[in-house]
């Protein structure tokens, strides 16, 4: 991820011009994107959510904490790869809307959540995980009041949203 992260980062961050000056913070949350930083204690997450997947609330791991709300039936669950910093299952990370502007974070376009679980996807299995560092993909549970398709998640508010996803097909 480290050797194709730089170009990758260009094209997934929102292009919108700011409408005001940026961020000093903005620099250097660009600089953890670029160079995958995994570092827990300095580096702010970024995860970029592009789906959100129903999934039989049966099909969950028995294993970590319970799960609140719904127990029967679906599940929502977002699917996503962290782009920097160290995700933990329990922390508050602000989902920013793809009009959100860094430079003018009183105007919103974001919301606060805190994440339920983190799960690692192995085919039709699901496993419970306490953290995923940069680099990995990951399903994370309690995004279904603050997500209906594709999202950025950032531990701070000095971080451009990523663009939505576009595919090509033949």
């Amino acid at each position: 991820p480290s050797v194709a992260a730089p170009r990758r980062i260009d094209r997934l961050m929102s292009k919108n011009a700011l409408q005001g000056p940026a961020p000093s913070q903005l620099a250097q949350v660009e600089a953890d994107l670029r160079s995958s930083n995994t570092d827990p204690l300095n580096a702010e997450v970024v995860v970029f959510v592009s789906k959100m997947i129903s999934v039989p609330a049966s099909a969950l791991p028995r294993d970590g904490p319970p799960l609140t709300g719904n127990t029967e039936g679906e599940v929502f669950l977002g699917f996503g790869r962290v782009f920097s910093g160290t995700l933990r299952a329990g922390q508050k990370v602000y989902v920013l809307a793809e009009n959100y502007d860094p430079s003018c974070p009183e105007a919103g376009g974001y919301q606060e959540v805190e994440l339920h679980h983190l799960y690692l996807m192995m085919g039709r299995g699901l496993e419970y995980l306490d953290s995923v560092a940069a680099g990995n993909v990951l399903a994370i549970g309690g995004l279904d009041t603050a997500v209906l398709k594709a999202a950025t998640l950032s531990s701070t508010l000095h971080c451009r949203p990523f663009t939505a996803m576009t595919f090509q097909t033949a």
